[in-house]
């Protein structure tokens, strides 16, 4: 859906392919990383991969992230929309309150 809405996904694997056991509050659960499957998201909508193996080149990696995104400003008129949904429950209304009032033929 991000490809045919032109949405380019860029994908940040970190981590090892082999796995590793996590631990968090508590709870532990093993965890690998799957580099094919974000190659793939990437590639279908024109990102790019990128693999960190260390805090340092995840940092770097957002440093070139920050110049390949473009952030566009679009704005849009909402007031024609408001004013026909208005329009359209005075309408309904006006049709049943008449008909409330049997004085619809």
């Amino acid at each position: 859906m991000a490809a045919e809405r032109g949405v380019r996904i860029f994908t940040v694997g970190v981590g090892t392919t082999e796995g590793d056991v996590i631990r968090f509050e508590g709870w532990s659960f093993r965890a690998g990383l799957d580099e094919d499957t974000l190659k793939k998201v990437a590639d279908m909508t024109g990102g790019e991969y990128f693999r960190a193996g260390s805090a340092g080149e995840l940092s770097s990696i957002y440093e070139k992230l920050n110049t390949k995104l473009v952030f566009e400003k679009q704005e849009t008129e909402a007031g024609p929309f408001f004013t026909g949904a208005g329009v359209l429950l005075v309408a309904a209304s006006a049709l049943l309150s008449m008909a409330w009032f049997g004085r619809i033929a």
